[in-house]
């Protein structure tokens, strides 16, 4: 080996020796803005934080910045366990529905209900079933259908009715029953090009339709085998995309021979 090879080598070396050592320190600052980030957020909820909002949001019921900076707020706190607990005991899930039906024209109102919706009932039955009791899924299906055009409602809408309907049968029928499966398959029409949209959509279409035959016919009905095969050409590299897809694919072909011929004849 000459010694320009060698120094070239050497200068290679000592660049990704120091990329290698930026990386180390850039993760470490950012596990450390995580640890923060969760601790901010366990302790706004020790200091009544929560209620705080959820005053806030019953003494401005009409004024809707309060209302929507009050529902992100709230967002924000979700990822702590603890304080969706909290939330749902006083009463955050009735007053975020609540603010949905007063601004239902409100972009930001609606956007950050349905992420909350999403979050605040995730591993939380209790707060899963004051949400339906609310009127939280009729909430999200008249968001996404008001703005059909706005792409964060239905990234949001649909994770929320992806959320909501894991391993809970008495959501997947009252979705189906409300229209939610032509909700997500018109999502997935309007925004073919977005990938989040389609991959949560992909997932709420999973848990609403596998293991309910109404809802899995539902989606044959509405095209939705032809519309899930789409998303998987257009995305192939989207692992989280083909995996619900297929498990999708695989319950409808499992109907009735009618089914699987349908899927085999669309591509499946």
């Amino acid at each position: 080996m000459n010694k320009i090879t060698q120094d070239n080598d050497a200068v290679t070396d000592g660049r990704s020796a120091r990329w290698q050592a930026h990386r180390s320190q850039r993760h470490t600052e950012l596990l450390k803005l995580a640890r923060k980030a969760a601790d901010v957020q366990a302790k706004i909820g020790e200091l009544k934080g929560i209620q705080l909002l959820v005053h806030s949001m019953l003494q401005h019921k009409t004024v809707e910045a309060v209302q929507a900076a009050a529902i992100e707020a709230l967002l924000n706190l979700t990822p702590d366990p603890q304080n969706r607990c909290i939330i749902g005991q006083f009463f955050g899930i009735e007053v975020t529905v609540a603010a949905m039906k007063t601004f239902p024209e409100s972009v930001a109102v609606q956007s950050h209900g349905c992420a909350f919706l999403a979050n605040v009932g995730y591993e939380n039955a209790e707060n899963k079933a004051s949400i339906v009791k609310a009127g939280g899924l009729k909430a999200t299906l008249r968001a996404m259908k008001r703005h059909r055009k706005v792409t964060i409602v239905h990234l949001w809408g649909a994770l929320a009715l992806r959320n909501l309907a894991l391993d809970h049968e008495a959501n997947k029928a009252t979705i189906g029953a409300l229209g939610g499966i032509k909700a997500l398959i018109g999502a997935m029409l309007t925004f073919k090009d977005d990938c989040s949209v389609q991959e949560q959509s992909c997932a709420a279409l999973r848990n609403i339709a596998v293991g309910n035959e109404e809802n899995e016919r539902q989606v044959s009905e509405l095209r939705g085998v032809e519309v899930v095969l789409r998303a998987m050409r257009r995305f192939r590299g989207v692992r989280a995309i083909h995996e619900n897809a297929v498990e999708l694919l695989r319950a409808m072909a499992l109907l009735d021979d009618w089914h699987a011929t349908q899927v085999m004849s669309a591509g499946g």
